[in-house]
């Protein structure tokens, strides 16, 4: 929720987000066959315009997170992460970068 207030949301409409995203649970339907309910412990609900909007609100930040020589580049719900490797360290780099 920290991001959200960064970008100034507050009170009842961070509130409403909140209770929004708790306590969901899901199924997966094949054919007319449903399986148990499980908890969403993370993420957002597909295809709704909210979980897009929330997805572009903590996906902004994501590449700050990365340090050394390593290249971002950010595309709908991909992140492409890549490095140079001239010496050992370089690859130490980018291997901590992945996890």
């Amino acid at each position: 929720m920290s991001n959200l207030i960064a970008y100034g949301i507050t009170g009842d409409l961070l509130e409403w987000i909140r209770s929004f995203l708790s306590e969901r649970t899901q199924c997966t339907r094949v054919n007319e066959s449903y399986s148990e309910y499980t908890s969403v412990v993370s993420g957002v609900i597909q295809e709704s315009v909210l979980g897009q909007l929330l997805f572009l609100l903590y996906i902004n930040d994501v590449t700050d997170i990365f340090g050394g020589s390593c290249v971002t580049k950010l595309y709908a719900n991909d992140i492409k992460l890549y490095s140079v490797l001239d010496n050992p360290l370089d690859y130490s780099d980018l291997q901590n970068n992945i996890k």
